[in-house]
């Protein structure tokens, strides 16, 4: 019984591992708003049109990249 549960187990962490890697998430906390809102929202611009080249030429091994911008109010 040990071993099925063991091979269950398993099975489950590839599962989720190849859902996982599927895509790269990338964070970003930049100023999109206040003060400095020109220049934040130039680098979140910068490296999504970046990262959008890279997912047209195939991603990285296959992986697409995401980005995902915080607003942090230059705070």
């Amino acid at each position: 019984m040990k071993r099925w549960g063991l091979l269950l187990l398993c099975a489950a962490c590839w599962s989720c591992s190849q859902a996982i890697a599927q895509e790269i998430v990338i964070g970003q906390s930049a100023p999109l708003t206040g003060a400095s809102a020109d220049i934040g929202r130039d680098i979140r611009d910068g490296a999504q049109a970046v990262f959008e080249r890279v997912n047209a030429a195939g991603g990285i091994r296959g992986r697409r990249i995401a980005l995902v911008s915080l607003d942090d109010a230059n705070d």
